[in-house]
Protein backbone atom coordinates (compact mmCIF):
# COMPACT_ATOMS: atom_id res chain seq x y z
CA UNK A 1 0.00 0.00 0.00
CA UNK A 2 1.50 3.35 -0.91
CA UNK A 3 2.71 5.90 2.01
CA UNK A 4 0.08 8.76 1.77
CA UNK A 5 -2.70 5.79 0.59
CA UNK A 6 -2.95 4.37 4.10
CA UNK A 7 -2.93 7.66 5.57
CA UNK A 8 -5.50 9.21 4.04
CA UNK A 9 -7.79 5.61 4.27
CA UNK A 10 -6.73 5.82 8.48
CA UNK A 11 -8.16 9.20 8.17
CA UNK A 12 -11.36 8.27 6.73
CA UNK A 13 -11.86 5.22 8.70
CA UNK A 14 -11.60 7.96 11.74
CA UNK A 15 -13.90 10.43 10.46
CA UNK A 16 -16.37 7.38 9.94
CA UNK A 17 -15.98 6.08 12.92
CA UNK A 18 -18.47 6.39 16.09
CA UNK A 19 -16.29 8.59 17.51
CA UNK A 20 -15.37 10.76 14.46
CA UNK A 21 -19.11 10.93 13.12
CA UNK A 22 -19.71 12.26 17.15
CA UNK A 23 -17.12 15.21 16.79
CA UNK A 24 -18.76 16.69 13.49
CA UNK A 25 -22.14 16.45 14.66
CA UNK A 26 -20.86 18.45 17.46
CA UNK A 27 -19.13 21.11 14.75
CA UNK A 28 -22.33 21.14 12.57
CA UNK A 29 -25.02 23.69 12.39
CA UNK A 30 -28.20 21.57 11.87
CA UNK A 31 -30.95 23.39 9.56
CA UNK A 32 -34.38 21.28 10.19
CA UNK A 33 -32.57 18.20 10.53
CA UNK A 34 -30.11 18.64 8.23
CA UNK A 35 -26.45 18.81 9.01
CA UNK A 36 -23.97 21.23 7.26
CA UNK A 37 -20.38 21.25 8.14
CA UNK A 38 -17.95 24.78 6.75
CA UNK A 39 -14.74 24.36 5.81
CA UNK A 40 -13.58 25.78 8.63
CA UNK A 41 -15.35 23.87 10.72
CA UNK A 42 -13.81 20.40 8.96
CA UNK A 43 -10.19 22.22 9.71
CA UNK A 44 -11.45 22.04 13.43
CA UNK A 45 -11.86 18.14 13.37
CA UNK A 46 -9.59 17.18 15.67
CA UNK A 47 -8.19 13.59 14.66
CA UNK A 48 -5.74 11.65 16.86
CA UNK A 49 -3.28 10.40 15.34
CA UNK A 50 -1.37 7.39 16.51
CA UNK A 51 2.44 6.64 15.29
CA UNK A 52 2.75 6.09 11.36
CA UNK A 53 2.67 2.41 11.80
CA UNK A 54 -0.27 1.67 14.16
CA UNK A 55 -1.92 4.01 11.78
CA UNK A 56 -0.80 1.49 8.81
CA UNK A 57 -1.80 -1.98 11.40
CA UNK A 58 -5.11 -0.49 11.47
CA UNK A 59 -5.80 0.06 8.17
CA UNK A 60 -4.24 -3.13 7.05
CA UNK A 61 -6.45 -4.76 10.04
CA UNK A 62 -9.74 -3.08 8.58
CA UNK A 63 -9.19 -4.06 5.24
CA UNK A 64 -8.52 -7.80 6.32
CA UNK A 65 -12.20 -7.34 8.31
CA UNK A 66 -13.77 -5.89 5.57
CA UNK A 67 -12.81 -8.35 2.98
CA UNK A 68 -13.48 -11.04 5.62
CA UNK A 69 -17.55 -9.28 5.74
CA UNK A 70 -17.83 -9.27 1.97
CA UNK A 71 -16.34 -13.04 1.43
CA UNK A 72 -19.20 -13.85 4.38
CA UNK A 73 -22.16 -11.73 2.59
CA UNK A 74 -20.98 -13.61 -0.78
CA UNK A 75 -21.78 -16.77 0.89
CA UNK A 76 -24.99 -15.61 2.69
CA UNK A 77 -26.20 -14.70 -0.68
CA UNK A 78 -25.31 -17.39 -2.62
CA UNK A 79 -26.76 -19.58 0.54
CA UNK A 80 -30.16 -17.44 0.15
CA UNK A 81 -30.16 -18.14 -3.31
CA UNK A 82 -29.52 -21.66 -3.48
CA UNK A 83 -32.00 -22.26 -0.45
CA UNK A 84 -34.44 -20.63 -2.47
CA UNK A 85 -34.78 -22.74 -5.52
CA UNK A 86 -36.52 -25.94 -3.73
CA UNK A 87 -38.92 -23.27 -2.69
CA UNK A 88 -39.79 -22.03 -5.94
CA UNK A 89 -39.93 -25.66 -7.53
CA UNK A 90 -42.17 -26.32 -4.78
CA UNK A 91 -44.37 -23.47 -5.32
CA UNK A 92 -44.69 -24.31 -9.10
CA UNK A 93 -45.52 -27.94 -8.67
CA UNK A 94 -48.37 -26.48 -6.37
CA UNK A 95 -49.74 -24.22 -8.44
CA UNK A 96 -49.52 -26.90 -11.63
CA UNK A 97 -51.46 -29.16 -9.00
Amino acid sequence: MKNKTWKYRFTLLFLNSPSGMAEMRNLAITTSGLFSLSVGKIREILVPLPPLAEQKRIVEKCDRLMSLCDTLEAKLKQGRDSSDKPMEIAAKQVLTA
